[in-house]
């Protein structure tokens, strides 16, 4: 019986180290909300993979390039507001959206998109979708373009 002890303890450790990696690995977002932390989970797809998915009737394309970068073509449907002007934020909340509305945002790679996903999570939104590959791999795969 003494013998079991260390090993249970030991498998408790290393369980516990295994669960810690997991969750290290996984895109999660904790965010403070009224004096307690919130999980939210942040969700990604690859941009190829857009018209897979359902998009709901409420659901908000969102290309943050710049306006130079959206005269070569975007994704049809999508609202242009680029993420480094200084209005980012201001035109979001323009838009009157429901902090519980989907929003799909993908940039010309990923980079900036990312930008843009902290900054809506920041601002209360809890369905981001990060389109990763952005227009460069939606054009890529071939899919509709609107110019």
């Amino acid at each position: 019986m003494k013998t079991l002890a260390p090993k249970v303890r030991q498998y408790a450790k290393y369980s516990l180290w295994v669960v810690m990696l997991i969750c290290f690995f996984q895109p999660i977002r904790t965010v403070q909300a009224q004096g307690f932390e919130v999980c939210i989970e942040l969700e990604e797809l690859p941009i190829e993979q857009l018209w897979l998915s359902l998009l709901s009737a409420n659901a908000v394309l969102l290309d943050v390039r710049t306006l130079g970068e959206v005269e070569t073509g975007k994704i049809p449907g999508a609202i242009v507001n680029d993420v480094e002007g200084r209005k980012f934020k201001k035109d979001i909340e323009k838009m009157k959206l429901s902090l519980d509305q989907p929003l799909y945002v993908y940039c010309r790679t990923g980079r900036r998109s990312g930008q843009a996903v902290d900054s809506l999570l920041d601002m209360g939104f809890e369905r981001v979708i990060w389109l990763t590959g952005g227009f460069t791999a939606w054009s890529n795969a071939n899919r509709e373009i609107e110019r």
